[in-house]
């Protein structure tokens, strides 16, 4: 159903366990807005390298390069200096 119900990341069982402590053998899904970006490691937090954005009106959508899985972060378009470039680097939660 995530698949055609909105934006969803959809990991595999190997992809969510090199990302987290996923023990279970199922896909997992992750909503774009449910991860939070920032430019600053935190408790818990993982390294991650923007490789594109798209412009979707009000929300930012970034495609992010997490240990090797590729991530959709939702952010909010608030004003043009808060758009990152391909390259940089932050850290997801």
């Amino acid at each position: 159903v995530a698949g055609f119900m909105g934006n969803y990341n959809l990991l595999s069982a190997e992809q969510a366990r090199h990302l987290f402590a996923y023990n279970g053998t199922e896909q997992i899904a992750l909503r774009p807005e449910a991860i939070v970006m920032t430019s600053q490691a935190g408790n818990g937090s993982l390294q991650a390298s923007v490789l594109k954005h798209q412009l979707l009106g009000n929300v930012i959508r970034y495609h992010l390069d997490v240990k090797g899985v590729c991530l959709w972060v939702d952010r909010l378009n608030r004003r043009s200096s808060d758009l990152l470039p391909a390259g940089t680097s932050v850290h997801v939660h």
